[in-house]
């Protein structure tokens, strides 16, 4: 693998994390982004972690082909599970949904309250885990916006702190501060708005009482999105 197989996802989610004596990747997939970070110097070791044996197969596969065996350990195990006895600096969950990713935080809070960084890419439900964030004392200090296949995927980066507030569109979205794409941070926000949009023309127009509270909740969405849009 060389620098530029490595999706513009990953290469987003690796350039958030900090230079550091070990580190953890954990759903390591084919161990891409484990080998990276080893390649370009950003961790002397990593550890590649997944829940599946064949992933992890094939991730040793790829990190024996690139010579590097000696500084990428794989481990087996669900979440942070397999990390009990290491010593990390920091770890990146990413390629999750957001319900996982904070379920694996829940489950070792102990662990991640050792560690010194969180890069995180939820696939969906951000907002779960940026409330969790935020409710223990990880502040999010950085976040990024990256298309790739015509989706925008969402990845933070955490540290031990208390957090500013948050309102609730930006438990969703972030804080705009936060990131370099601004138009992207806009363009998530409109595709929302026409999802939305869509959903309540394919609604029925009958008067039933639960369709009427549905479409003028999504209306209340919608013209909540539009107002944060025309304040930015």
């Amino acid at each position: 693998m060389n620098n530029s197989s490595l999706s513009k996802r990953l290469k987003t989610i690796a350039d958030l994390v900090p230079i550091s004596d070990a580190i953890a990747d954990i759903g390591t997939d084919h161990g891409f982004l484990a080998i990276y970070a080893v390649k370009s110097g950003k961790a002397n070791k990593v550890y590649a972690c997944d829940i599946a044996k064949k992933p992890l197969e094939q991730a040793r596969e790829q990190i024996n082909s690139a010579g590097i065996q000696e500084r990428i350990e794989t481990l087996l195990g669900p979440g942070l599970k397999p990390l009990s006895s290491k010593k990390v600096n920091g770890v990146v969950i990413a390629g999750m949904g957001g319900y996982t990713i904070k379920t694996i935080l829940e489950n070792d809070t102990e662990l991640v309250n050792e560690l010194n960084f969180l890069v995180l890419q939820p696939q969906n439900n951000s907002k779960l885990v940026r409330s969790w964030l935020i409710e223990n004392n990880e502040k999010i200090i950085k976040e990024r916006l990256v298309l790739e296949n015509g989706f925008i995927y969402q990845i933070l980066k955490a540290v031990k702190g208390k957090s500013e507030e948050y309102s609730e569109i930006e438990l969703e979205y972030g804080k705009l501060e936060h990131f370099d794409e601004v138009e992207l941070y806009k363009l998530n926000i409109k595709r929302d708005i026409q999802h939305y949009e869509s959903i309540i023309k394919q609604m029925p127009k009958d008067k039933n009482n639960d369709i009427i509270k549905k479409r003028n909740d999504f209306a209340e969405k919608i013209d909540l999105l539009n107002n944060h849009l025309n304040s930015l």
